[in-house]
């Protein structure tokens, strides 16, 4: 955009082509710190644990109230999980970079509590301490980056490592990819550029996938059932069996209990949980505290 001579746009007494230019402020949201429950299942006394499981009374943890029951043999495993298996509370900055450890937040600490102290005295010695610290806390920082990006590099060498495993540490060492958007989207003459549009247009269309014309064609007669299914009963043995396959590696559900600490304690959790799927089967509700766990544990159940 053209302005005459002496425009004041940007505070000049020539100009002839004039910028416009506008300040915007606002500042980035950031991710809050928070909590989190952390097990250390690889340290855990198993032994002890599945000593602390048969010691339990289980039939005095049942209920009437299937939400109770199930809410009561959670809170025993965990009870008893604590107590054979390390854990901790710790507080995780999403924010912070993954080289980032107590060592260096230490030095980073013992830094700024120099320059502090340098800028209020103006004394030289102080000076000289505080970039004394300052060096040796980029020095730490350098060489903690390096020794995380060689564990990486290691744990790619590793031919025991899932692909699964590898792509993950793959992706903390490559520089995370740009956000990536739909290009814009033709149907005929018409060209879709906002977003809003191209969903619509994708949902229109997979929805049309899915249409079948039957105004002409007539139902299959099913066959009439040569017996019916008036009861369902689980048996401890199947429970155990499923107990045992359960894949190890994978994050809890709503009801917080790892699958290794039930692998581990298959044998005793066997006739307790057995009990409790019977239990929600007979009055036809599901326990919201053991929603995955029961759903898992049912949909494979012969």
């Amino acid at each position: 955009m053209t302005y005459g001579v002496g425009d004041p746009c940007l505070d000049q007494n020539m100009r002839y082509h004039c910028p416009i230019f506008g300040i915007f402020n606002f500042n980035k949201p950031r991710q809050k710190p928070f909590k989190r429950h952390v097990w250390y299942y690889d340290r855990g006394d198993y032994n002890q644990l599945r000593l602390l499981a048969a010691a339990t009374d289980w039939d005095l943890l049942s209920d009437e109230d299937v939400n109770v029951h199930a809410k009561n043999i959670t809170d025993k495993i965990l009870e008893i999980s604590k107590k054979c298996v390390p854990n901790k509370i710790v507080t995780i900055k999403p924010n912070e970079p993954p080289w980032m450890d107590g060592n260096i937040k230490r030095q980073i600490r013992k830094r700024k509590r120099a320059y502090k102290k340098a800028k209020r005295t103006n004394r030289q010695h102080h000076w000289d301490r505080f970039r004394q610290i300052r060096n040796e806390t980029i020095t730490l920082i350098r060489k903690t980056q390096k020794e995380s990006t060689n564990k990486l590099a290691e744990k790619l060498k590793s031919e025991n490592r899932s692909s699964k495993g590898w792509w993950n540490c793959l992706k903390k060492i490559i520089s995370p990819p740009r956000k990536s958007s739909i290009p814009p989207l033709q149907d005929g003459d018409f060209i879709f550029t906002d977003n809003v549009d191209k969903a619509n247009f994708l949902n229109n269309f997979f929805q049309q996938q899915t249409v079948v014309d039957d105004l002409n064609l007539e139902p299959d007669v099913l066959p009439v059932p040569v017996c019916t299914l008036s009861n369902v009963n689980i048996l401890p043995d199947e429970v155990h069996d499923i107990l045992m396959s359960l894949p190890l590696g994978k994050a809890v559900g709503p009801d917080e209990v790892n699958n290794r600490i039930l692998c581990e304690l298959a044998s005793e959790l066997a006739l307790p949980l057995c009990n409790l799927f019977n239990h929600s089967l007979r009055i036809s509700e599901v326990p919201t505290k053991l929603t995955s766990v029961l759903s898992s544990n049912l949909a494979i159940l012969p």
